[in-house]
């Protein structure tokens, strides 16, 4: 019985570790979502995503498999990718705790605001008691 006990939080364990758990927070999860972004993680991006955010994400991910990355935009993909997030402000949190706003600013390699810098506004949604990303704008 000893054995079966072991066996089975061992196995639940490594499969906790596995999936990664949900983000606890909206800074986490946003912080998750666009490292998937950079990255062009359309899997962990729709792990992170609402039911309704998950849909674009689908459409974006079918869309480039289709078609590539347009010409005109592989040089923006490509600056992406040299980007690195981190949290600019703590969350803005609705007054039910249902929603909530984060800002990412996406720096250079160096950590420091460049010409191809930017800040992202995550919009999130708390779904099953997880944050979930709910779309993202400039």
């Amino acid at each position: 019985m000893k054995k079966i006990v072991l066996t089975l939080a061992a196995s639940l364990a490594l499969f906790l570790a596995a999936c990664g758990g949900s983000p606890s927070t909206p800074e986490e999860a946003a912080e998750k979502y666009t490292k998937a972004i950079l990255s062009s993680d359309y899997g962990a991006m729709k792990k992170l995503s609402s039911e309704k955010n998950k849909t674009s994400v689908e459409k974006d991910e079918e869309s480039f498999k289709a078609k590539g990355i347009p010409p005109e935009k592989k040089e923006f993909f490509d600056k992406m990718k040299a980007l690195t997030p981190k949290i600019a402000e703590p969350a803005k949190i609705s007054e039910d705790g249902n929603s909530a706003t984060v800002k990412v600013s996406l720096l250079d390699k160096d950590g420091k605001k460049g010409k191809d810098s930017f800040d992202l506004k995550v919009k999130l949604v708390k779904e099953n008691d997880a944050w979930k990303v709910d779309g993202t704008g400039k």
